[in-house]
């Protein structure tokens, strides 16, 4: 298997490939760019699945590579594409995203801890996707805290700064 590090330069051609499509969605321009960056990006798992279904694999699992990345890239298409109203739910997930990031890790340690201990070795029995149920759920709920708490408190503190000192700026000019 080749190493992770092999696929580098590749991840990073999807990521500046995103970054173009965006760019010409965004701008209503340079959609050119956009579709030779798509076309020489993913020209690559489709030259894989190519050379597989020839049998001349250039990799060790080429369904593995590349079919991801394609039905990656046709999901990304269908919701740029497609007129779609978010879900409030999803809305509200993706608001406090960001604390749920920084915050899971310590849900996760604080899981494990607990089902080591003595008084809770009844819960050491459970299933796997119990504990990830229980890690997401407990994620979200400190997210949510979190971010009332500190993220959008600090945000519109931000904010509120920000406004003063462009006044400011204003004032002087």
């Amino acid at each position: 298997m080749a190493p992770t590090i092999t696929y580098i330069p590749f991840c990073l051609a999807v990521m500046f490939c995103g970054t173009l499509i965006r760019h010409s969605y965004v701008s209503k321009k340079n959609y050119w760019y956009a579709i030779l960056a798509v076309a020489g990006t993913f020209s690559i798992p489709l030259m894989v699945l190519f050379l597989y279904f020839l049998g001349k694999p250039v990799t060790e699992d080429p369904l593995r590579f590349a079919l991801p990345h394609l039905i990656a890239l046709a999901i990304f298409f269908v919701v740029l594409l497609v007129p779609f109203r978010p879900w409030r739910s999803l809305v509200a997930l993706g608001t406090i995203s960001y604390s749920v990031y920084l915050f899971h890790p310590i849900v996760m340690r604080g899981l494990n801890w607990t089902i080591q201990q003595s008084w809770a070795q009844s819960f050491s029995a459970y299933s796997v996707e119990v504990y990830m149920l229980a890690t997401t759920l407990v994620s979200i709920a400190l997210g949510t805290l979190v971010y009332k708490l500190i993220e959008k408190p600090a945000i519109n503190m931000g904010r509120h700064l920000s406004r003063n000192t462009e006044n400011k700026e204003m004032a002087i000019a």
